[in-house]
């Protein structure tokens, strides 16, 4: 009976020491410098993403460029759409600031014009055109969404096309006009954002349209902005229509975002075979990843190392076990 106690301890024990060994090498050198290669690259990648993150939303610059994109017929400037591209940097000028800023102007150039007319009364109604604020309108205004890259339903650029009309007048009479466009981000301040060329009204005519294409390109949060339009007369401080979100629905909390919150869409596609020689067999393996910028390539850069790792680890496991 001890015998066989003996002889049954005696097969036992190389397996417990089989075991130990094993377990103690699972993980070679080699598996090892992997194995951390693979998790100082998360923790660096994920720094980057959050520190990204972090900037686009601590700038305080803001840039929007925009351009008209209407009939040459209609404009004063014969310069192509592309060519006339604006932009802005610091959205700092509030729809006050401007208008006050137009009247002292005029009487600036008025009171420099007529020395005589400076010393006594100021008025601004000696500063009108031929028209009354009663001749214009904005018969109606829209916005369009144009170009969304991550696909979140915030878009980077967007356009805005008005029709001005001159009313109570001759079907035939024409006033040279030009427009200011202001953005307010979620009932916030109207924020100044583009002046348009001076163009052509002719009536009541649905053909002098004017539009405005704009890319916002830095430092917009993803938010909803509405758009306002004031109308002037070539000549005139004076506003003489306006058309916003109060009017229509479609310049009302426009989903939009500047390109550093907009970026490109990276996808990414691999196709291998892995061979495991210790099983005797061999498996095929597909992967697809797609993300915006710094997330999709902590993802790749992960299932590659982790996979590098796997590797490794079965080549030193089955070398061990021949």
């Amino acid at each position: 009976m001890n015998k066989l106690i003996k002889q049954t301890d005696h097969k036992t024990a190389p397996k417990k020491n089989s075991i130990k060994h094993q377990t103690k090498n699972a993980f070679s050198p080699a598996a090892m410098f992997s194995l951390k290669l693979t998790i100082t690259a998360i923790v660096v990648l994920t720094f980057l993403l959050f520190s990204y993150s972090s900037f686009a939303e601590q700038t305080n610059t803001v840039v929007i460029k925009s351009y008209d994109n209407t009939q040459v017929a209609n404009t004063l400037n014969n310069e192509s759409s592309t060519s006339k591209i604006r932009t802005i940097s610091n959205l700092h000028h509030t729809r006050d600031e401007i208008i006050e800023y137009k009247v002292k102007q005029k009487i600036e150039q008025y009171n420099n014009l007529s020395p005589v007319i400076s010393s006594g009364k100021k008025s601004l109604k000696t500063l009108r055109t031929r028209y009354y604020e009663e001749n214009f309108i904005i018969y109606d205004g829209y916005a369009q969404l144009i170009e969304d890259i991550d696909e979140d339903s915030y878009y980077q650029s967007f356009s805005v096309t008005f029709d001005a009309d001159l009313i109570y007048v001759n079907p035939h009479d024409v006033a040279v006009v030009y427009a200011e466009l202001y953005l307010s981000e979620n009932g916030g301040p109207w924020l100044h954002y583009y002046s348009t060329d001076s163009f052509i009204i002719h009536g009541e005519s649905t053909d002098d349209a004017f539009e405005v294409v704009s890319t916002l390109e830095q430092g917009f949060n993803s938010n909803h902005y509405d758009v306002l339009i004031d109308l002037y007369e070539e000549g005139n401080p004076n506003i003489m229509a306006t058309y916003s979100s109060d009017d229509t629905n479609s310049l009302y909390a426009l989903p939009l975002e500047s390109s550093d919150y907009d970026p490109e869409f990276i996808e990414y596609t691999e196709s291998y075979t892995e061979v495991y020689v210790s099983d005797g067999y061999y498996s095929d393996a597909y992967i697809q990843a797609g993300s915006n910028s710094l997330l999709g390539i902590l993802t790749i850069l992960a299932i590659l190392l982790f996979r590098q790792f796997n590797r490794v680890n079965q080549t030193d496991n089955s070398l061990e076990k021949t």
